[in-house]
């Protein structure tokens, strides 16, 4: 029943929950909340389907009587199992890569022309602080 109830859980929260999340309009009026929401619903979705799959997997092999067909859908649910997180895994890298990315480019946008260093550029007001000035230079 365990594998059953899982499945559902995990088949419900990947396809009509986030179609469901997508019509509403308060997510717009809170993005944060929204993101975190739908990032929350398809980590618990691959939660549950990988706990309907190592159930169902458990199951099959645990009986006294094993057979070819059991074993056969043993392995076929196990690799379908890490087939899911193997997918999870890849989209959490390119989110990640993608971010990295793209806060590089902005960091690069929004220094000076012609600024290579975290220096204070010549002519710059020497009573204003640089939060990247060493406060006691090292002694010699």
């Amino acid at each position: 029943m365990t594998p059953l109830l899982l499945g559902l859980i995990g088949l419900a929260l990947a396809l009509p929950v986030p179609a469901v999340l997508a019509t509403m309009t308060w997510p717009r009026l809170s993005p944060a909340a929204g993101v975190v929401l739908w990032q929350s619903l398809a980590l618990a979705a691959v939660l549950a389907i990988s706990g309907a799959a190592l159930s169902t997997a458990l199951w099959l092999v645990t009986d006294d009587h094993l057979t070819w067909w059991r074993i056969a859908l043993h392995l076929t649910i196990l690799a379908i199992g890490v087939m899911v997180w193997a997918r999870f895994w890849w989209a959490a890298w390119q989110a990640w890569s993608e971010t990295s990315v793209r806060r590089r480019r902005h960091r690069e946008a929004r220094r000076p022309a012609g600024r290579t260093s975290r220096r204070p550029a010549r002519g710059a007001d020497p009573g204003r602080a640089d939060p990247h000035r060493l406060l006691h230079p090292p002694s010699t």
